[in-house]
């Protein structure tokens, strides 16, 4: 897959520009971002966990997956998707393709794979791991948030749990 290069991303109402990857645990990547080749289009795929690790959702070209599980209601409208937990009504995932220098404005509510940590990355604010970022803007790092052992490059650093 090729690295993303040129690009404003809002997760959880921060901003993250140009970073080889948005966050990271124990160096594998939670989001892949590539460009659609015949537009240039910013795309991203990433799948949604449950605090047992079962995946709920998915996300593929900035899309949800329809998937047969009775736990999520799937909605497609034309800018906005949305992935919605039946039980709760809460949105578990919500992509935007929005105008004015961001590309995408994803929000999600996941727990990561093998550390079971929630990262609940609302409109406003990234809340993962104890850390509670609002409004921040990470550029240029080859990690934006790392955890675990994620090598150099990383702009935040959290540590895996024991």
């Amino acid at each position: 897959m090729q690295v993303v290069k040129d690009f404003r991303i809002k997760l959880g109402g921060n901003v993250f520009v140009n970073c080889g990857s948005l966050i990271s645990v124990e160096g594998v990547p939670l989001f892949h971002l590539y460009r659609r080749e015949n537009d240039g289009a910013l795309l991203i795929d990433f799948e949604v966990f449950d605090k047992e690790g079962n995946r709920v959702a998915i996300v593929r070209n900035s899309n949800p997956v329809d998937t047969a599980s009775q736990r999520v209601e799937v909605e497609h409208g034309a800018t906005v998707k949305r992935i919605i937990d039946k039980h709760s009504g809460q949105d578990l995932v919500r992509v935007d393709k929005r105008p004015n220098g961001i590309e995408l404005d994803v929000c999600v509510d996941t727990f990561l794979p093998k550390t079971g940590i929630r990262l609940n990355a609302t409109p406003d604010s990234i809340n993962i791991g104890g850390l509670l970022m609002i409004g921040s803007v990470i550029s240029g790092n080859k990690v934006g948030i790392g955890i675990g052992e994620c090598g150099p490059g990383v702009g935040i650093r959290l540590r895996a749990p024991n």
